[in-house]
C-alpha cells in the first residue's frame, strides 16, 4: 500500500466538493483537511520524506488546489504547528485569573501544560523537528512561533495578576517563559530524548508546586 493510500484510510471520508466555486465553509473545511493529512504524514514519514505531491494525493486533491493555499512545504508545516496549538492546547493555555488564588492557578496551568506536552504525538513531533532542524533551520523558527502562541494566555493571566497588585512583573512575556522553562521544558526535553517516561509522576507535580511557590514569591510585592 502506498503511503498516500494509507493516509487516505486514516483520514476517513473526504468532504464532498461540489462543482463550481466552493463556499467559504467548504474552502475552510478543505484547508483543515489538508493540514490534518500533512500532520499525519509528517509524523509517520518525517518532514523531509513527505512531499507536497504525497500530501495532495492523500487528501485527494490536485497539486494546484494545495499550492493555492500553501506555496511551499514550510508554510504547511507552520499550519500544522498552529493547528496543534489551537486544537490541543487552547483550553490548557488560557487559565482564568482568580483573585487571591494565583499560586494554585499557575500550578494547575503548568501541570496541565506538561500533561499536554507529554502526549506521545507531541513528543514524536518534537523528535521529528529536531532530526531535520540542521537541514531545515526555518522549521525551528516555525516551532518557536508556535510556542509563542502557547504562552499568550499565560501572559494575559500574569498581566491581570499584576494589575490586581498580586504580582509585580515588568515584562510578562519574559516572566511567562521563565515559568514554562523552569517547570515544563526540562521534563519535556528529557522525554523527547527518551531519558524518562512520558507520563507525569508525583515527583513532577511536587517539583512544579515548589517551583511555582518560589516563582510567585519572587514576583510578590514587597508590601505583602
Amino acid at each position: 500500500m502506498k503511503r498516500h493510500e494509507k493516509a487516505q484510510m486514516q483520514t476517513g471520508p473526504i468532504p464532498r466538493r461540489s462543482r463550481g466555486r466552493p463556499s467559504v465553509k467548504q474552502a475552510n473545511e478543505l484547508t483543515t483537511l489538508i493540514v490534518e493529512v500533512a500532520r499525519r504524514m509528517f509524523l509517520e514519514y518525517g518532514y523531509d520524506n513527505t512531499s507536497i505531491d504525497d500530501i495532495a494525493a492523500a487528501a485527494r486533491i490536485s497539486k494546484s488546489t494545495l499550492y493555492a493555499r500553501f506555496k511551499e512545504k514550510t508554510q504547511l508545516f507552520e499550519a500544522v504547528c498552529m493547528q496543534i496549538v489551537d486544537n490541543d492546547f487552547s483550553k490548557i493555555t488560557k487559565p482564568d485569573f482568580v483573585r487571591g488564588d494565583i499560586h494554585r492557578t499557575l500550578e494547575g496551568a503548568m501541570i496541565a501544560l506538561l500533561e499536554g506536552m507529554m502526549r506521545r504525538e507531541i513528543i514524536e513531533f518534537e523528535r521529528m523537528t529536531i532530526s531535520v532542524a540542521g537541514r531545515f533551520p526555518e522549521l525551528a523558527r516555525v516551532v518557536e512561533r508556535a510556542r509563542g502562541r502557547v504562552i499568550v494566555g499565560l501572559q494575559q493571566l500574569l498581566l491581570k495578576a499584576t494589575q490586581a497588585r498580586e504580582l509585580v512583573i515588568d515584562d510578562v512575556e519574559e516572566a511567562s517563559w521563565r515559568l514554562v522553562d523552569g517547570t515544563v521544558v526540562p521534563q519535556f526535553r528529557s522525554a523527547s530524548l527518551g531519558l524518562r517516561i512520558n507520563e507525569i509522576t508525583e515527583d513532577d507535580r511536587n517539583f512544579i508546586k515548589r517551583y511555582v511557590s518560589f516563582y510567585v514569591k519572587s514576583y510578590t510585592p514587597a508590601d505583602q
